[in-house]
């Protein structure tokens, strides 16, 4: 038997910050006149999908 419990790395939002620009949707690049441009892994949008539940916002605990 399991059951489910609302995930804690995403706190059941199903998202996470984004590792690769630390949440801020920027990296910095040399190519620009600003110095930073889109990140590529989140696209801008600060936040990815959570791993950990698949973006759910919930994990399956089995029982023991």
């Amino acid at each position: 038997m399991s059951h489910q419990e609302i995930c804690e790395r995403c706190e059941g939002s199903g998202r996470v910050s984004c590792s690769n620009c630390k949440g801020t949707g920027k990296v910095k690049s040399n190519s620009t006149l600003s110095g930073a441009k889109e990140c590529p892994v989140c696209r801008g949008k600060c936040t990815v999908e959570c791993s950990t539940c698949q973006s759910t916002g919930v994990v399956t605990i089995p029982e023991d």
